[in-house]
C-alpha cells in the first residue's frame, strides 16, 4: 500500500529555471546620503572588523591564525634577506637570460633536464665525467654549481617547516614556538637539537615571477584580459548577457568581481586545490599535496604539468592532524603577496609592473574540502558542501544526517522531523548567511552550546581562507566537485544499489527490483562492457575494463564515467526496469550538459530540471520514505541539484574539477626514486618540478613538446605523417582495389584534385602504397581499415577522428 504523499516520479515536481547570468559592467551605485544613523554592522562586518575571542578553544586557535594572516608581511614568510630583497625589487634580467647563448651553459643544462627522471646528480656526474674525458679541454659546469645556477635563474624558495613527528601539527602561526605537539606531546628536536620532522612550502611569490620572463609567454598570461575586453564590447546597454559559456569569466561571480574592482587588468587569478594520497597501496603511506593554477592562461595552458606551480607538501605516513598549521605558511604568504602587491619583470613589455594576485578559488574532495571550508563534512545536519539551507534526518538514535526531501513514513525524529522539502525553492548559500553562522559558532557560550550551534550551522571554526583579502566571498570560493562525486560517489552508490549489495538494514527483508546485475546477469554485463571497448576512440582516454572482474580492483574515474554515463544507458536497455532506466538516462543527459567544456546557456534549464527530478525520483525509486532506507540518499545525489546555479556562478565545472590535481598526485608518485626515504625524496622531486617548470616557462625551447617521429615514417606536412606498418611496394589499383569502398575512396580523392577521370586512372596503371596509421596535427594517431581489420586481437576503433571546427573564445582568436 503506498502512503499518500508519494507520487509517481516527479509528478508533483516543479522545478524553477535557472536565471541567466547577466551582469551589469560598472561599479554599483554608492548609497544615497541622507539619515546620520549609522547602520549596524553585518556579520561579516563584525567578523572582519573585531579582534574576536571565543569561549571555545579550537575557535580561538583558529581565530590567531586568521588574525595572523590578515596581518601578513613579507618579511614574515621566513625568506633571507637576499631572496626578499630579490622578490620586492626584482632586477632587469636581461643579462642573466642572455646566458642560455653561452653553449658551455646550455650544454650543462640540457644534460641538468635530461637527469631530472633519475637519481639526477649521480647521472649528471656520470654525463659529466664522460663529456671532460671526450673534450678535456672544456669546462662543464658541475652538479652543484649547475643547481646553483639554475635557482638563481628561476628565484624558486623551498621553505621548510618543523612539524610534528605524527603529523599532528605544524609548527606555525600560535605553534611557531612550542617545544612538543600541543595534542600527542611529542618533542619538537631530537637529543642533538635538530627538527625531528619538516613539511615543505614553494613559495609562490617567485613561480609567479618567472612565468613572465619569456614574451611569448607573458601574452599567453593576457587571456582573461582579452576575454573581458570582448565581453565588454559584446555587451549591450553595459549589461553582459552570456549565451555559452567557455571559462570562469562568463561566470556571474567573476563579474560581481570586476564590477567591484577586486579583479582588474592587472590582476592575476589563482586556484588553489589540495588533496592528501597513499603513495603505496598496502601500508599507511599518506601524504598531503597542494598546487595552484594560473587561470589568466587559457584552458590549453593551464592545465599543462609544466604551467602547475608546486604549493605545499606534508608527509605522512599519517594523515595531517591540524590542517589549518600546514596551509599557513602558503596562505600567509598569498596573503602578504596580495596586500604588498607583487613586482614583475614584464618580457614583452620590457618593464616592470605591480600585480594583484586574486584567488578565485579553493578546490578539494569531500573529505579534504572539509578542512578548507571548515564545514562539518558530509555526515553532518547541514552536511551540503555549498553550505545551502538543506536540513538533514537522521536514523532513530543515529548520528550520520541524510539530505532526504522526502519525510519517511511514522519519522519523529527529533531536530529532523521536518516536513518534505521542495529543493526547488531551496535557497542557494550566501556570504550573508555564512557569516552569520560563523559568528554564531564563534559566540558559543560553552562546550555543549557550540556543538549545537555546530550542528545547526555546518560549520566548525573560521576559514583560513576567509582572511585573505581577494578572493571570492566565502563560501562562494569553494566550487562544486565534479571529479569525485559524479565519477566515483554517485557510480559507486548506483552500481552497489543494482548489484544488490549495498548495505542493507535487518528489517529490509523486501526483494530489491532494481538488483539487476546478479548472478549470469552481472556476468554477461561484464563482457558486454569490455566487448564495448572496441568502439570507444582512443581519444577518450582509458575504456572501462570488464566490471565483473575488476570492479573492486581500482577502477578509476575515467572507467567510472565512460561506463555510467556513455555505456549503461544502452547495455541496460530491458535489464533495469524501464522507470529505473528511464531515472539514469535523465542524469546522463544533465550530466553530460553540464560537463562539457563550451556549455550553451539554453541548454542549462533542461538540465537544471532533469537534475532536480533526478534527486526527487531518486527518493522515490529507491528510498521510498523508508527509514530503514535512508542511508540510501547521499551528499553526492544532493549536489546534482547545485551543479546548473555553480555553472551559472563560475562557468565550466569541468574547468576547475580536480583533474589537474590527481594528475599531478600520479606524476609525483611516479617520480620518487628512493623508496627507502620516499617523503624526502618526493619533497626534492616537487622542488625539481618547481624549478623546471620555472626553466620552461623562462626558456620555452628548452622543451619540444612534439614528439619525434618513428623510424621509416614520412612527414607529409601539416602537422601530419604516415607511420608504419606499411605494403612493401605500391600495388596496382587496376588488380588490388576493385571494392566498391576502394574506388569510392579514390574517386573522392581524384575530384579533390580536380581530376574526376577514375577510368583513365586506373587504366593508366596507377598504384598505391598503403599506410597503417596517419599521426594527426592534435598528437593522436588515427589507424586505417586495413590496418585495424589485420589485427589478430580487436584494438580501440581510431578510425574515429575528432575534429574541432571552431572556438569562439580560444586563445588563437588573439
Amino acid at each position: 500500500m503506498q502512503d499518500s504523499r508519494s507520487s509517481s516520479p516527479g509528478a508533483q515536481e516543479r522545478p524553477s529555471t535557472p536565471t541567466p547570468v547577466q551582469s551589469r559592467v560598472g561599479t554599483p551605485e554608492p548609497p544615497a546620503a541622507g539619515s546620520q544613523e549609522t547602520a549596524p554592522l553585518s556579520s561579516e562586518e563584525q567578523y572582519n572588523a573585531a579582534d574576536l575571542t571565543s569561549n571555545i578553544e579550537e575557535i580561538n586557535i583558529a581565530l590567531e591564525f586568521v588574525k595572523l594572516v590578515r596581518e601578513a608581511t613579507l618579511d614574515n614568510c621566513g625568506m633571507d634577506e637576499e631572496d626578499l630583497e630579490r622578490l620586492r625589487h626584482p632586477e632587469d634580467p636581461t643579462d642573466l637570460l642572455a646566458s642560455l647563448e653561452d653553449p658551455g651553459f646550455r650544454h650543462a643544462l640540457d644534460s641538468f633536464l635530461a637527469c631530472s627522471g633519475t637519481t639526477a646528480d649521480e647521472q649528471y656526474t656520470k654525463q659529466r665525467t664522460s663529456y671532460l674525458r671526450r673534450h678535456p679541454e672544456s669546462e662543464m659546469l658541475s652538479y652543484d654549481q649547475i643547481k646553483r645556477r639554475v635557482r638563481k635563474l628561476t628565484g624558486i624558495i623551498l621553505l621548510k617547516t618543523d612539524m610534528c613527528v605524527d603529523s599532528c601539527v605544524g609548527f606555525t602561526g600560535p605553534f611557531a614556538d612550542l617545544d612538543r605537539c600541543p595534542q600527542c606531546g611529542e618533542p619538537r628536536f631530537d637529543d642533538r637539537g635538530g627538527s625531528r620532522k619538516q613539511f615543505s612550502t614553494f613559495l609562490l611569490g617567485p613561480q609567479i615571477q618567472a612565468q613572465f620572463l619569456n614574451a611569448e609567454k607573458a601574452r599567453d598570461l593576457e587571456y582573461r584580459v582579452k576575454i573581458t575586453e570582448r565581453l565588454r564590447a559584446e555587451s549591450t546597454g553595459g549589461v553582459i548577457s552570456v549565451d555559452r559559456h567557455v571559462d570562469f569569466v562568463t561566470g556571474s561571480a567573476y563579474w560581481d568581481a570586476i564590477n567591484s574592482k577586486k579583479i582588474t587588468d592587472q590582476s592575476l587569478v589563482l586556484c588553489y586545490s589540495g588533496d592528501g594520497a597513499q603513495l603505496y597501496r598496502d601500508k599507511q603511506s599518506e601524504i598531503w599535496l597542494s598546487i595552484f593554477a594560473i587561470f589568466d592562461f587559457a584552458p590549453s595552458i593551464r592545465y599543462k604539468v609544466k604551467s602547475v606551480l608546486p604549493d605545499t607538501l606534508v608527509p605522512g605516513p599519517k594523515a595531517p592532524g591540524n590542517h589549518m598549521s600546514f596551509l599557513f605558511p602558503s596562505i600567509y604568504h598569498l596573503s602578504a603577496l596580495q596586500r604588498e602587491g607583487l613586482k614583475i619583470w614584464k618580457a614583452d613589455t620590457r618593464s616592470f609592473t605591480d600585480l594583484d594576485l586574486f584567488l578565485a578559488f579553493a578546490t578539494a574532495d569531500a573529505v579534504a574540502m572539509a578542512y578548507l571550508s571548515c564545514w562539518v563534512g558530509h555526515h553532518g545536519k547541514h552536511g551540503c558542501r555549498f553550505m545551502c539551507q538543506m536540513v538533514g534526518r537522521r536514523k532513530p538514535r543515529g548520528s550520520h544526517y541524510y539530505p532526504a526531501m522526502l519525510k519517511p513514513i511514522g519519522y519523529t525524529e527529533s531536530g529532523c522531523d521536518h516536513d518534505d522539502i521542495d529543493i526547488a525553492a531551496m535557497p542557494q548559500a550566501s556570504t550573508t548567511t555564512y557569516y552569520d553562522g560563523l559568528m554564531k559558532v564563534i559566540r558559543s557560550r560553552n562546550q555543549t552550546d557550540y556543538e549545537r550551534n555546530r550542528r545547526e550551522t555546518g560549520i566548525t571554526r573560521p576559514s583560513l581562507f576567509s582572511a585573505l583579502p581577494n578572493i571570492y566571498p566565502l563560501p562562494g570560493c569553494f566550487p562544486a566537485d565534479t571529479l569525485h562525486q559524479p565519477m566515483l560517489n554517485v557510480p559507486d552508490l548506483l552500481f552497489k544499489l543494482w548489484r544488490g549489495s549495498f548495505e542493507r538494514s535487518d528489517s529490509d527483508t523486501q526483494e530489491w527490483e532494481w538488483a539487476v546485475l546478479v548472478g549470469d546477469t552481472w556476468e554477461q554485463f561484464g563482457a558486454a562492457v569490455a566487448a564495448a571497448a572496441e568502439y570507444l576512440p582512443g581519444s577518450f582516454g582509458r575504456a572501462p575494463r570488464n566490471p565483473f572482474d575488476k570492479i573492486n580492483s581500482g577502477f578509476k574515474a575515467c572507467e567510472w564515467m565512460i561506463l555510467l554515463y556513455g555505456f549503461c544507458p544502452g547495455l541496460l536497455y530491458n535489464i533495469l526496469p524501464e522507470r529505473f532506466w528511464r531515472h539514469l538516462c535523465r542524469l546522463a543527459k544533465a550530466l553530460r550538459t553540464v560537463l562539457s567544456q563550451e556549455v550553451v546557456s539554453a541548454d542549462l534549464s533542461d538540465a537544471h530540471k532533469h537534475f532536480l527530478l533526478f534527486a526527487r525520483e531518486f527518493e522515490l525509486l529507491y528510498y521510498q520514505r523508508r527509514i530503514d532506507r535512508i542511508h540510501f540518499v547521499r551528499q553526492s545525489i544532493h549536489a546534482f541539484t547545485h551543479l546548473v546555479p555553480e555553472t551559472l556562478r563560475i562557468g565550466p565545472l569541468s574547468l576547475v574539477a580536480q583533474w589537474l590535481m590527481e594528475r599531478t598526485i600520479g606524476n609525483m608518485g611516479q617520480e620518487i626514486r628512493q623508496h627507502s626515504t620516499p617523503y624526502a625524496n618526493l619533497a626534492q622531486r616537487a622542488l625539481l618540478r618547481a624549478e623546471i617548470n620555472a626553466l620552461k616557462a623562462i626558456f620555452p625551447d628548452l622543451e619540444d613538446d612534439k614528439a619525434p617521429l618513428p623510424q621509416r615514417s614520412l612527414d607529409i606536412g601539416n602537422g601530419f605523417a604516415l607511420l608504419r606498418k606499411r605494403d612493401r611496394r605500391p600495388l596496382s589499383v587496376r588488380h588490388y582495389f576493385q571494392t566498391t569502398e576502394v574506388l569510392e575512396a579514390i574517386k573522392i580523392f581524384l575530384i579533390s584534385t580536380g581530376d574526376e577521370n577514375l577510368e583513365e586512372w586506373t587504366a593508366s596503371g596507377q598504384k598505391i602504397l598503403r599506410w597503417a596509421r596517419l599521426r594527426l596535427p592534435n598528437g593522436q594517431t588515427a589507424r586505417s581499415l586495413w590496418n585495424e581489420t589485420a589485427r589478430k586481437k580487436t584494438p580501440r576503433r581510431a578510425r574515429n577522428v575528432k575534429v574541432i571546427y571552431s572556438c569562439i573564445y580560444s586563445n588563437s582568436s588573439y
